[in-house]
């Protein structure tokens, strides 16, 4: 079984099942192209229905991934800002760094929890392989041309050493989350036991 690594790692299930060989690729499309030249049945790759009509390959199965919620995304850049209709809920990606220190990555995101404007995903990269500077890729609902985004953006960037807004992008139908919290569990003003110290480990932290 050919394909990109991360897509191996997606049907993994499915090679332990078939007990196939996984042989990784540069990219999903390269895969497929190297099982239509090898012409040898005994060869499938992990790719999209577009390489698939590319190369001339049977599609044999779809739907293969371990996790049926699972998705890959690509990003459209444009080298000019592009126009976006507002009809469904909007996602905008930024890239920011901070300093490397205690409260950094606290008072640079706090406008947006004062402005209730709802973080998607948040991820740390370091810079240049050092514990220095932190540069964080974020994503949250909204358009920074909304006040309560610009005002976000604003008190992150008091507190930023650097800051990017890569794009903004309608969010696909299927995820709009459902906003109705009746079924969420609440903690209160008390958090579950897994996340509370007790006694003992209060007295031996001081």
């Amino acid at each position: 079984m050919r394909s990109h690594p991360v897509a191996l790692g997606q049907v993994s299930r499915l090679i332990a099942a078939l007990d196939l060989e996984a042989i990784a690729a540069p990219t999903t499309s390269h895969a497929a192209e190297l099982v239509a030249s090898c012409e040898d049945p005994s060869e499938a790759a992990i790719a999209s229905d577009l390489a698939a009509d590319l190369y001339g390959l049977d599609i044999l199965k779809r739907n293969v991934e371990d996790d049926p919620h699972n998705t890959t995304r690509f990003y459209v850049l444009s080298a000019e800002p592009q126009a976006i209709e507002q009809k469904t809920q909007l996602l905008t990606t930024i890239v920011f760094r901070t300093q490397n220190r205690p409260g950094c990555l606290y008072h640079a995101i706090a406008g947006f929890a004062e402005n209730a404007i709802n973080m998607t995903k948040i991820e740390s990269y370091l810079v240049g392989g050092q514990f220095v500077p932190s540069r964080f890729l974020c994503e949250f609902e909204g358009d920074p041309a909304a006040p309560e985004v610009a005002d976000a953006l604003d008190t992150l960037a008091r507190h930023a050493r650097e800051l990017v807004v890569l794009g903004t992008f309608p969010m696909a139908s299927r995820h709009l989350r459902n906003r109705s919290e009746e079924n969420l569990p609440s903690w209160g003003t008390k958090p579950p036991a897994a996340f509370r110290w007790s006694d003992s480990q209060q007295e031996a932290g001081g």
